[in-house]
């Protein structure tokens, strides 16, 4: 991953000088912006006390400060994602104090060559990764701030840690690819002006009106566990979001990178696909003005106007256009009747024997080979099981469900509640998972949006992701089937 000039550590002091009250006296770092745009979108973020709160931690943490990229910050605010991003920068800090520490002075003999060398790694899960760095402390090429007794310590804390290394670099890199998905949300469901997403979608949402099961691919252990208006909000809501990503080449194919074949499937945007977002979004319980516009356009009742009309020409036969749409009624009934196929398998592993991702691939958007090895995997339950991990090379579904579970967290199992009474089902307590942090302030497993957004300089109380590998889940051919060109 490429590193940055010193316009990170401009637009981190800044926010310092603003936040911490840090270099009162010196020249302000204000100066130092050749860009007004950035001073611009920086005066904006500096407005957002609920991203404020969550960026007021990782000040202390200097190393950090060559990742961030103002240049992306009116990005970051356009997308109307905060309470993903806020999710994203606290599981960052979590980890770091976590591998460091909580003293200050800890934090500050980090230094930025380390970071670079970090992210993106996971030494816990894989041994290529754990080789590399273990040389590296070992001669204090890393982490060269401390002593040798310090960084065998610290390089322990590392290897209990099975997750994908984050800093500013990774988030604004996954943070891309967020926002073209969030695009397709947005497509059915418009933020009204002061609207976060996850707001837009709650003030949508009907507990009354989700369908069991909408999705063959995302029928889930959960649903059984969805016993109010909150969890079932933050149920659908997931699904919501790992539908569009699931099929964000088929909503939106210049999301995906050209891939490492030397030939790369052009894909068409298709009809279909959009309806069959609206559709799903509609039983998961979400309505608005613009779901009901994608579902005006069912392309099974063209398909079936094209095909009959195609039959039985108007030259040839005598009908009513008041006949015709009940000749359509009819097909597209006969449509209705075929099942999605549940018979097509495939696989869900995390870890495979072979080299895996390579750093480049472990965040960001995924290339076309990746895309299409993990699309029918990225399941909610795939996303949010647990099992022990292993050793191995990193498969896509791992990176993509890495890049999930930083932006939206991990949910408790079920399992985990079973004989919880009624009255705790809305508000159980987070899973304390191994490879979990501890969390000092107990939280909901299924946290309300509200919950997302806390005054300056109070931490967001959630938990960092667990990244095990899984088992196999039976998953289905999508009805409408989007045909790949080469």
């Amino acid at each position: 991953m490429e590193w940055h000039d010193r316009g990170g550590e401009i637009c981190f002091n800044i926010l310092k000088e603003e936040l911490l009250e840090w270099n009162r006296g010196g020249t302000s770092w204000w100066s130092r912006l050749q860009s007004q745009d950035q001073r611009d979108e920086l005066e904006r973020l500096l407005k957002k006390d609920n991203i404020t709160a969550a960026l007021f931690p990782l000040l202390e943490i200097p190393a950090l400060a060559p990742g961030f990229r103002g240049g992306m910050v009116g990005s970051a605010l356009r997308s109307k994602c905060d309470e993903e991003i806020i999710h994203y920068l606290d599981h960052m800090y979590r980890f770091w104090c976590k591998l460091l520490g909580d003293e200050p002075t800890s934090k500050a003999k980090l230094d930025a060559f380390t970071v670079q060398e970090l992210q993106l790694r996971n030494p816990a899960e894989v041994k290529a990764d754990r080789d590399y760095l273990e040389a590296k402390c070992q001669s204090g090429e890393i982490f060269g701030g401390f002593n040798a007794s310090e960084r065998k310590v610290i390089f322990d804390r590392l290897l209990s840690l099975p997750c994908l290394v984050p800093s500013f670099d990774t988030f604004f890199e996954d943070l891309k690819f967020l926002i073209d998905v969030a695009y397709c949300v947005k497509r059915l469901v418009k933020p009204a002006v002061g609207q976060t997403i996850s707001e837009a979608l709650e003030d949508a949402f009907s507990f009354e009106r989700v369908v069991p099961c909408p999705d063959v691919i995302d029928r889930s252990e959960y649903d059984q566990y969805a016993r109010s208006h909150g969890t079932q909000f933050q149920i659908s809501r997931r699904k919501l979001w790992l539908f569009a990503m699931r099929e964000l080449g088929h909503l939106s194919p210049d999301s995906i990178r050209k891939g490492r074949a030397l030939e790369t499937p052009m894909v068409q945007v298709k009809l279909h696909a959009w309806y069959r977002f609206a559709l799903i979004a509609n039983k998961l319980g979400f309505d608005s003005p613009l779901i009901q516009k994608e579902l005006s356009k069912n392309p099974d009742r063209q398909t079936a106007r094209d095909q009959f009309l195609l039959a039985r020409d108007r030259e040839s036969f005598s009908y009513s256009d008041a006949d015709l749409e009940r000749y359509i009624d009819a097909i597209v009934f006969v449509y209705e009747q075929a099942p999605q196929s549940e018979a097509q398998l495939q696989s869900s592993a995390l870890i495979c024997s072979t080299g895996g991702e390579n750093l480049k691939d472990r965040c960001g958007f995924p290339d076309w080979p990746a895309y299409l090895q993990c699309v029918r995997s990225l399941s909610f339950d795939n996303v949010h099981r647990n099992e022990p991990s292993e050793s191995g090379g990193l498969t896509p579904l791992y990176v993509r469900r890495a890049v999930y579970l930083c932006f939206f967290g991990s949910l408790k199992s079920p399992k985990e509640t079973s004989g919880t009474q009624e009255s705790n089902a809305t508000k159980p307590d987070m899973p304390q998972q191994h490879g979990e942090f501890p969390n000092h302030n107990a939280s909901p497993a299924i946290p309300v949006v509200s919950d997302f957004g806390p005054s300056l300089g109070t931490l967001v109380s959630t938990h960092m992701p667990r990244d095990d590998a899984m088992n196999e889940v039976p998953v289905s051919v999508a009805r409408y089937p989007v045909t790949i060109l080469h």
